[in-house]
């Protein structure tokens, strides 16, 4: 029968997949598959035992009554009822050494996955010794490829000294996974994103610490030599409301003879942030641009219908030039923000005269204000310092911290304008009674693109790049501005400026 060569090909299999200090294994098998030998032989001799004094019984009448027909029955009905019963004994003891020796045909044909040579528990004890071993043989694998993979790296890193050091100071996550998806490599930074210690990383199964399943097949294609190109997935975690977004890179890496993968992560959470407010504040700049263009063409067809009659002029020549200075404003916004994206900061000094950009920005602001029905003062000083600087970027900065605060004063609010000369600088504040801004969110209103989750500016246009233009340009003068808010009370931002700037101080 087929399971009678069941031993010599498992001491193959065991050969092949195992070390030679693994005895214990062939045991298991071994100890199943003779014990099993023995327990048939029993009942075997047990059936013979029985017919044959069954024959003793049937010759006795034999002799005695001379009737054979009774005497070959005396043999047939017993002997047939028990070759029936040994049969199927039998049969149910040598259906697991059956499908064992089945396993071992497939495995002979180069069928070599653990899995496909799994049989059922049902079919006995042979079965479940079998699993067992299977199950051995599938640890020692992955244990033999660890093994493997780090006598590797030791060698890698006895000829590049300081390659551990070199990883553990990337702010890159690096894994390095296995066919079967066990980590066997992960830097400090890996084990920061994944949210796990760092010494428990090594051996542990990826799909303990991904969740992703489409990412979890990618790095297994790469690891098991079936895609031999770099691919770039996206790994959403955390919250909806505060999303934390990871590129993961997985690449092919060759490590003597087997495929492994290189996993790669970095955190893109503010590109991505940045992504959509740098979206938004085009799409904001598009719409405010125009904006004013419709208002400038409306008035200028104004004039020209009025040719004849000058009674309007003055004030749509007014409104133009009021038009043209907001375009002039969103167009230097935009400029700065191509500045600043391409390292540029640089200011052209000049002597500024604060009296009258101040005297320019009520002009334009006070329309505004009442319009809202927000009531705008000036505190001024009687003597005005001499300031030297880029006048177009301080006239932007006021024109950022005085529109906010109109936008975001409800009406019947106040705003206040004051400048506070000192020795050796002088300080434009600019207060209002507007929303305020939560202690949270004032770490971050200074960021590019940022604007606070507050439903209550939903509707109030707005790129998030104001404040984080103001600030890098006072700083780019040597000053700053800050904040000092209120919840539902209102918020204070002093712009500081030196009085004696220069160029590279």
């Amino acid at each position: 029968m087929k399971f009678f060569m069941g031993s010599a090909s498992t001491d193959r299999v065991l050969s092949e997949q195992m070390t030679p200090a693994s005895p214990g294994q062939r045991a298991t098998l071994f100890a199943a598959l003779n014990g099993d030998h023995i327990t048939i032989a029993r009942p075997v001799l047990i059936a013979t035992a029985a017919v044959v004094v069954c024959l003793m019984v049937a010759a006795w009448w034999a002799r005695r009554t001379g009737d054979i027909s009774v005497a070959l029955l005396i043999v047939a009905v017993p002997s047939l009822i028990v070759v029936m019963m040994l049969y199927r004994w039998v049969r149910d003891r040598l259906r697991g050494l059956a499908a064992v020796a089945s396993a071992l045909s497939d495995y002979e044909q180069g069928i070599s996955a653990i899995a496909s040579l799994r049989v059922a528990s049902s079919f006995g004890p042979e079965a479940i010794a079998w699993n067992r071993l299977l199950d051995e043989i599938d640890e020692h694998r992955k244990q033999a490829a660890l093994s493997q993979t780090r006598d590797s790296l030791d060698q890698r890193a006895h000829r590049s000294p300081g390659l551990d050091e070199a990883c553990a100071a990337m702010t890159y996550g690096v894994l390095l996974v296995d066919p079967q998806l066990n980590t066997y490599y992960a830097n400090g930074a890996a084990a920061g994103y994944l949210g796990t210690a760092h010494q428990s990383l090594p051996g542990t199964p990826l799909g303990e610490l991904i969740d992703d399943e489409q990412l979890l097949q990618m790095v297994s294609k790469v690891a098991c030599g079936q895609m031999r190109r770099r691919v770039v997935y996206e790994l959403v975690r955390g919250t909806t409301e505060e999303p934390n977004v990871l590129r993961v890179t997985v690449r092919p890496v060759r490590v003597t003879d087997s495929a492994q993968a290189l996993v790669m992560i970095e955190d893109v959470t503010q590109q991505r942030v940045a992504d959509e407010s740098r979206n938004a504040f085009i799409a904001q700049a598009v719409h405010e641009l125009h904006t004013p263009l419709t208002n400038i063409k409306l008035y200028a067809e104004e004039l020209l219908d009025e040719s004849e009659d000058h009674t309007n002029h003055a004030g749509s020549i007014n409104f133009i030039n009021r038009e043209t200075g907001r375009l002039e404003r969103i167009i230097s916004d935009m400029l700065c923000v191509a500045e600043l994206e391409a390292g540029a900061r640089d200011a052209n000094l000049d002597d500024v005269p604060l009296a009258s950009i101040i005297t320019q920005l009520r002009t334009d602001y006070q329309p505004q204000a009442d319009e809202h029905n927000v009531e705008l003062s000036f505190d001024l000083p009687p003597k005005w310092p001499v300031l030297r600087g880029d006048r177009g970027k301080i006239e932007m900065v006021l024109h950022n911290l005085l529109g906010n605060a109109i936008k975001y004063t409800p009406a019947g609010g106040r705003i206040c304008v004051t400048v506070e000369p000192a020795s050796d600088h002088v300080s434009i504040e600019v207060a209002d009674t507007g929303l305020g801004i939560s202690p949270d969110h004032q770490l971050r209103i200074f960021e590019r693109f940022y604007r606070a989750d507050d439903k209550r500016i939903n509707d109030i246009p707005g790129s998030g790049l104001g404040l984080a233009l103001s600030r890098d340009v006072a700083r780019l003068h040597g000053g700053d501005v800050t904040c000092d808010s209120e919840l539902n009370k209102g918020s204070r931002f002093t712009f500081t400026l030196p009085t004696n700037y220069a160029a590279g101080e």
